[in-house]
């Protein structure tokens, strides 16, 4: 079994928040594009597109879990949320 050290642990998570981001914001443009390629008449499918679109945004904006871009650095969010006595880094 594999241990490892706090920083590893840090960088390991970051990565995979910014997978898990990236994963959101491609669903996110997948069904804003849809709404945009419906017909105007097709106002039940451009809506639950938009639906869809913004469920996404919400879910990139969750587990990025940096409160309006106020913590710059992703790492340091995850050190406030993973480790409490973690000192964040405001460079």
């Amino acid at each position: 079994m594999n241990t490892y050290t706090e920083e590893q642990l840090i960088d390991m998570l970051t990565k995979e928040r910014k997978r898990c981001i990236t994963i959101a914001e491609a669903f996110m443009h997948k069904y804003k594009r849809k709404s945009e390629e419906y017909l105007d008449d097709d106002k039940e499918l451009i809506y639950m597109a938009k639906q869809q679109s913004e469920v996404a945004r919400k879910i990139s904006i969750t587990i990025d879990g940096r409160t309006l871009g106020i913590e710059p650095k992703l790492s340091n969010q995850i050190k406030r949320d993973y480790f409490l006595d973690g000192e964040v880094d405001n460079n």
